[in-house]
């Protein structure tokens, strides 16, 4: 899951380059108030249109291609969903403030299912 997330924000810097960050750290669940694990992954490519963000998660859903399968980011969500965690996604393609940022949230008491 961490593999594809990065992959994505790799692929979307491969143009023009950029800037890939990671940050982990003790967090909370907004919504629910569950303590966890928060990773973040921002990255300081184009951005994602309204239009693309809004089906990122759908399955077969890509803007790669025959070079994807559009399966990596509906995937990521299902094991992180399994583990009572969230994937959330922000974009922007305003200049200058460019890019996309994964937000995963992880409990620390996750219930197996």
């Amino acid at each position: 899951m961490l593999n594809n997330v990065t992959g994505n924000a790799l692929d979307a810097m491969q143009l023009s380059g950029g800037r890939l960050i990671f940050r982990s750290q003790k967090g909370k669940d907004r919504p629910t108030g569950r303590k966890g694990l928060t990773i973040t992954i921002a990255d300081t490519g184009p951005g994602m249109p309204a239009t693309v963000a809004k089906q990122a998660f759908e399955p077969f859903f890509t803007t790669k291609g025959a070079l994807g399968t559009g399966l990596g980011l509906w995937i990521s969500r299902e094991i992180i969903d399994r583990h009572s965690g969230r994937l959330l996604l922000r974009t922007s393609q305003r200049g200058g403030h460019a890019g996309t940022v994964a937000r995963i949230f992880l409990p620390f008491d996750a219930i197996s299912r």
